[in-house]
């Protein structure tokens, strides 16, 4: 019989403390399972035998485990020598010599975020992944849990790791106060992690941040300001692709499909694209049949409200080839006859530099029961349809929703309209605007309440539309 000797570096808690469930680092393998003693951080434990119980957790009888003192730094060696174990990863060549190149001026700090990630999976601590819902960050958070699902098959494990879907722009105090309540049911050697992908680049995050006392794994590509990047320093890894000579046509989703292939070699290809061809990037590749349809499904799933939304619910719908086209199907549908409404129903102006402006209230045409398309998404696809109908002129599209107040520019106007300076301006009307930001094609703006008409008005002064 083989003794088996390890250190506890991981304690998930529950309410009865019998059903504790211990990660245990051996030589040669990773233990999680209950046991008929209560054992401590850091334990060393000698272990005779395990059984398995009936809901396929390991058990570890009172009679069958010793313990043999303390050891805080042991489980540093076997974590590396696990992280050996795993295939290693080339990254898959860049869809432009630019996303190349911005890739590799991080690649030190991706790699470095990684490891951090990586040490805390197979050590049992707890890593809380939240993504944007959207295509974007939807995508980024799919990339993840395919390579968290390959790492759990490799090492036979179950990884610490929950989902939660964003629907706002910021990480709040109440997503701080949320995050930190979960954490508190573990004890374990390495610190929690909180995982952000494609939102939180915000003032409105501050407060949560200034507070966090985890780590951060972030990947961002909304524009930075530099107090932005004083707040976030030692708190683990920020990663925008702002810092590293890039814009946001690097997407969110796209930085984190890359970070997922370093935790473990897995085909991000599609996912990649989508989020390019979901954030309207730039080097989206839109005649991709594929990752077209899974932008518009991974839009339209993100868009619902019932139920919690995680990544193996997506992954079942777009990797289940009649269930993507049937909610592809379902999707283009209800989207294309909102857009032929909003083209009927746009207020039109003209700046003095000719650019063609359409305002449109949402509300006026949206059914309230149905869940999709949301404003924001809706205002990307209402722009590319203007755009179209004005044979690629200069257009730009706002949609108001309630106080929310969206905004899409074209690509070759983005540098002379500067839509970030122009929200810049708003928040100086601090009793009409309650906050805004984006990047330079696709940005949005907070009404205080009541007075959405206001801010458009201030809006449309600010793009050189004279409002009579």
């Amino acid at each position: 019989m083989q003794i088996i000797q390890g250190i506890v570096t991981s304690i998930r808690r529950a309410q009865n403390q019998q059903f504790n469930i211990y990660t245990i680092l051996s030589n040669d393998r990773i233990l999680q399972a209950r046991c008929g003693i209560l054992l401590e951080l850091y334990d060393l434990v000698e272990i005779d035998e395990m059984s398995v119980s009936e809901d396929g957790i390991r058990q570890i009888d009172a009679t069958k485990i010793r313990t043999a003192g303390k050891d805080e730094k042991g489980h540093s060696a076997s974590l590396r020598k696990f992280i050996k174990q795993i295939p290693k990863t080339k990254l898959k060549a860049m869809e432009s010599e630019e996303l190349e190149k911005v890739t590799k001026s991080m690649e030190k700090e991706l790699k470095s975020a990684a490891l951090s990630v990586l040490e805390s999976f197979l050590s049992g601590s707890p890593v809380l992944v939240r993504f944007h819902n959207d295509c974007d960050g939807s995508s980024g958070a799919i990339a993840l849990y395919n390579a968290v699902l390959k790492l759990e098959e490799l090492f036979g494990i179950d990884i610490n790791i929950t989902w939660r879907m964003n629907r706002s722009i910021a990480y709040t105090t109440s997503d701080l106060y949320s995050d930190t309540s979960y954490f508190n049911t573990f004890e374990s050697a390495e610190k929690p992690i909180v995982l952000i992908i494609d939102f939180g680049t915000t003032k409105e995050s501050e407060d949560a941040v200034k507070k966090c006392e985890y780590n951060f794994v972030w990947l961002d590509h909304h524009p930075i300001y530099e107090e932005f990047n004083r707040i976030v320093d030692g708190k683990g890894s920020y990663i925008n692709t702002w810092n590293f000579g890039g814009n946001s046509d690097y997407t969110a989703g796209y930085l984190a499909c890359v970070f997922a292939e370093m935790l473990h070699p897995i085909d991000t290809n599609t996912l990649r694209n989508a989020s390019l061809i979901g954030d309207f990037s730039s080097y989206a590749d839109r005649n991709e049949k594929e990752s077209s349809k899974m932008a518009v499904v991974l839009d339209y799933l993100t868009s619902k409200k019932l139920g919690e939304i995680t990544p193996k619910r997506i992954a079942a719908t777009i990797y289940d080839n009649d269930a993507l086209n049937e909610a592809y199907s379902h999707a283009s549908t209800v989207l294309n006859e909102y857009l032929d409404m909003g083209v009927k129903n746009v207020e039109h102006h003209k700046n003095a530099n000719g650019t063609d402006i359409y305002v449109l209230d949402f509300w006026s045409i949206k059914n309230r029961e149905d869940e999709y398309p949301l404003p924001g998404r809706y205002t990307s696809k209402l722009q590319e349809r203007m755009e179209s109908l004005n044979n690629g002129r200069d257009t730009i599209t706002i949609v108001h929703s309630g106080d929310m107040v969206s905004m899409r520019i074209s690509r070759n106007i983005v540098e002379s309209t500067d839509i970030l300076n122009v929200i810049k301006n708003l928040k100086e009307h601090r009793s009409m605007v309650d906050g805004g930001g984006g990047h330079g094609a696709a940005a949005s703006v907070r009404a205080t309440h009541g007075n959405a008409n206001s801010v458009i008005k201030l809006v449309l002064a600010e793009l050189g539309v004279l409002i009579h």
